[in-house]
């Protein structure tokens, strides 16, 4: 069964937290991960249902402008009284999380996408604690080195073997770790700490070799689809038509009819359909209860629901006898077009769906058939003297036409 999500609007209480990853001794900068917080709600102004959400998060530098700098995708979100919360970031079927993005002093945006909606309003990154004592770390990380040579203070090629005096590096100031395998990609079986020239070029060879290698490998990786995700873009056109063609779904799935569900809940004690499509037996809604061996007695209440295209069972003669166990038993008798109702004795007409002049609502004379009636044309009809209903209708002749009727 499919669960359709309510509407939602904007989402509020957006909190969004961020976290630095990896140590600032590594060479490239530590990925970041942003904590995301924040509530659904339907269009009514309550939290929506709680389930599984699919929704996308992504960051921009205008509140209402300007492409996605970051987006990262979710096929399901739990949603908990209209609260959600993710960490983006970490997600291995998306890029990592720069920090540069967050670095500009720029402002930035986080918006929310529900499933295929519109994207929410965009809300605002706001500082937290560390991130304003980071702020101050990134003015102290800008500050000019009084005194010390950077790298773009020397020109490319300016230090050459001839600028190096002999013997000036020492032999301990050289070390250069490799290892070596006897298979490719293998273990290490043994390692070596080059501190000569000799030592220096093996160790430049093995080093090279494996960069190489491992440069290949990623490669190749990179070229490879994600592992484990599932978007709609990997789903081929008319699969799920070939699901159907190929017999793989359940008889249900291809025809929708209740009828063709396993499994289902056991009717039987409601009444049955007889070989003529009536029912068996009269039915009531108190009695299936009992004999379904539940608790309850009690009638159902259709309270404000509506039995839509309820009908009452039609015959030409009483379907069952009208007896004390079937008081109030209904039932439309076509012969004369009226609705009758047992009162624990015998049938009562309780309405009349033919016109005035039928055997079942026969008019007083031709002219008082004529007179409620309308225009209508000559013919038999019947009629009751005083209206009483005491004496038996008759039938007769009418002449609706000559002088007026």
């Amino acid at each position: 069964m499919n669960r359709t999500p309510p509407k939602r609007s904007a989402a509020g209480a957006l909190a969004v937290a961020v976290t630095l990853v990896g140590a600032a001794a590594m060479a490239a900068p530590p990925p970041v991960l942003l904590d995301i917080q924040g509530h659904l709600r339907t269009t009514g102004g309550g939290a929506v249902a709680d389930g599984d959400y699919p929704m996308g998060f992504s960051l921009y530098e205008a509140a209402d402008s300007g492409d996605a700098l970051y987006t990262e995708l979710y096929l399901g979100v739990a949603v908990h009284q209209g609260v959600f919360a993710v960490t983006i970031g970490q997600s291995k079927s998306s890029p990592p999380l720069d920090q540069g993005l967050l670095l500009t002093g720029k402002a930035r945006f986080v918006g929310v996408t529900v499933g295929n909606e519109a994207e929410l309003a965009r809300m605002p990154l706001r500082d937290v604690p560390f991130a304003v004592r980071a702020r101050g770390a990134e003015v102290a990380w800008n500050l000019d080195c009084s005194g010390c040579v950077q790298g773009v203070a020397i020109a490319a090629g300016a230090v050459t073997g001839e600028h190096i005096a002999a013997s000036s590096i020492a032999d301990k100031h050289l070390a250069f770790t490799y290892a070596g395998s006897t298979s490719k990609g293998g273990p290490a079986d043994k390692a070596l700490v080059a501190d000569n020239a000799a030592m220096a070029d093996q160790a430049k060879t093995a080093i090279t070799a494996t960069s190489a290698d491992e440069a290949k490998t990623a490669l190749v990786a990179a070229k490879l689809q994600c592992t484990g995700c599932l978007t709609i873009d990997h789903i081929a056109e008319g699969f799920g038509q070939a699901l159907v063609d190929g017999g793989e779904l359940a008889k249900v799935a291809k025809t929708g009819q209740y009828g063709d569900l396993q499994g289902g809940p056991d009717l039987s004690p409601y009444g049955k359909l007889g070989a003529d499509q009536a029912w068996a037996g009269a039915q009531t809604f108190a009695q299936p209860l009992i004999a379904a061996g539940l608790k309850s007695s009690a009638d159902i209440d259709f309270s404000a629901n509506q039995a839509l295209t309820f009908r009452f069972q039609n015959a030409t003669k009483e379907p069952v006898p009208c007896a004390p166990e079937t008081t109030g038993l209904a039932w439309y008798d076509t012969s004369d077009n009226t609705l009758k109702v047992c009162n624990g004795a015998k049938y009562r007409v309780f309405a009349f769906a033919a016109g005035v002049g039928g055997k079942g609502n026969p008019g007083k004379s031709c002219q008082d058939i004529l007179d409620q009636e309308g225009k209508v044309p000559d013919g038999l009809y019947w009629i009751d003297g005083d209206g009483s209903g005491a004496s038996p209708a008759y039938e007769v002749w009418c002449d609706m036409e000559t002088e007026g009727g």
